[in-house]
């Protein structure tokens, strides 16, 4: 049994969905403590004037590794680092957050908890289980001044075989001004010992995208822009083109192309006519 789930989450609409609100720390339940060198729980996002940890084992929302040392892991109205190291900013609108997945296998309910503990591992799944330890099962973080004119090392080390996202010419596949991006999944038996959950594995894959818009404290959120696409010939294909970050396209005339490839079959690609690109 395998399945694989791929998520969004974006910024600007992630509080109206978090379930858990800000809540002491001493009221609730522990994370799980692991000591694996794949547990990632010190990468964040800091786009749109919002700071938000995100790990590779389904939570997000918390600070596990204490990077601030304040445990709460989501700042909102957020500034810089400096006013949450010098408690100028210590109000948080989310104390932890998780994906929760359940379903009927067979006939039994089986679910895949992350909160105050988790019941995913880090990395993809393989031949219908979880994969042995891998520090390459992280949270890849690219920006938009990053990409191929200015790569760092997450952009170099795009995890393709783990399934991460890429563009019709086989880079990074950009969304916003910054990107996160991870895989997990519940296949661990061993890790399912949530009190909430404790089931059988739902055998489940998830791959994970968090992106955010750099904003001057606006709340607001990207709308994709449609672009205008040519038709030629008489194909019966009906194509529309549209961006989610306006400055990857101009006033300049597209057009799809659909063509033959070698190997892979009859395929498209947009081209811009005006630029011949």
């Amino acid at each position: 049994m395998y399945r694989a789930i791929w998520i969004a989450l974006a910024l600007g609409l992630l509080f109206l969905a978090a379930a858990l609100a800000a809540m002491p720390p001493s009221d609730f339940e522990q994370p799980i403590n692991n000591n694996s060198r794949s547990w990632d729980n010190e990468t964040y996002i800091n786009a749109g004037n919002i700071l938000m940890f995100v790990t590779n084992h389904g939570n997000f929302g918390r600070d596990l590794a204490g990077v601030f040392g304040l445990d709460a892991g989501t700042f909102y109205p957020y500034v810089d680092n400096e006013s949450i190291n010098n408690g100028s900013l210590d109000d948080y609108v989310l104390y932890a957050a998780g994906l929760w997945v359940g379903g009927l296998v067979n006939g039994e309910v089986r679910l895949a908890i992350a909160e105050y503990s988790d019941e995913y591992v880090p990395g993809p799944m393989e031949s219908g289980t979880h994969m042995p330890d891998d520090p390459a099962f992280k949270v890849y973080k690219l920006y938009r001044d990053s990409l191929a004119s200015n790569p760092n090392s997450d952009y170099m080390n795009w995890p393709v075989d783990q399934g991460a996202p890429v563009d019709g010419m086989g880079n990074p596949l950009m969304l916003g001004d910054q990107m996160l991006w991870t895989v997990y999944n519940d296949a661990d038996p061993n890790q399912h010992t949530n009190n909430s959950g404790e089931t059988d594995p739902l055998g489940i894959e998830i791959q994970q995208t968090t992106w955010a818009v750099q904003s001057c404290f606006e709340d607001s959120i990207l709308i994709p822009t449609e672009i205008e696409v040519i038709q030629s010939g008489n194909s019966k294909v009906v194509v529309v083109a549209k961006t989610s970050y306006d400055a990857l396209v101009s006033l300049d005339t597209y057009a799809v192309e659909i063509f033959e490839h070698p190997t892979l079959g009859m395929v498209w690609q947009l081209r811009n006519i005006s630029t011949n690109t």
